[in-house]
């Protein structure tokens, strides 16, 4: 293990910077890939493939440490809430897109229903699942002995 020259305090201080660059690229990417596929310039694709990287690897780190968020609660309701305005956000993304490509206003209500109605079964479902696994990790988690 390497020597680490920081205090508690300052360690704490750098996992905050450390925190805050994290999301800061998140959205950052999903800026990006969202202007440059409303506009049709440049292919989102090394974005595209970089955000879903650090979408999975986010994901699948805290559940592995049984991390759920600091500010929302594990259950339905909270599951149902977040997968509603994610619904509306890819609606409104559809709905921005398919009007400004085809300059239909039915197909682009038609696009945005679909999509929003989409994502809000397929957001429910990942919430859920990883909210069950999250938990299960947690159960494991507590149950292990501590052997420091």
């Amino acid at each position: 293990m390497k020597h680490n020259n920081l205090d508690e305090m300052q360690e704490q201080e750098l996992l905050k910077i450390e925190h805050n660059g994290c999301w800061l690229a998140f959205w950052g990417l999903l800026l990006a890939i969202i202007v440059q596929a409303i506009s049709g310039k440049g292919d989102p694709f090394g974005e595209w493939i970089l955000f879903m990287l650090l979408a999975v690897y986010m994901g699948i780190a805290c559940m592995r440490k049984g991390i759920w968020d600091r500010r929302l609660k594990m259950d339905g309701k909270t599951n149902l809430l977040v997968s509603l305005v994610a619904a509306v956000c890819a609606g409104a993304f559809m709905f921005a897109f398919s009007y400004l490509r085809f300059d239909s206003l039915d197909g682009a209500i038609a696009s945005c229903a679909i999509m929003a109605v989409s994502v809000f079964v397929l957001c429910l479902i990942a919430l859920s699942l990883a909210a069950r696994a999250t938990k299960k990790r947690q159960e494991a988690l507590n149950a292990e002995p501590d052997e420091k």
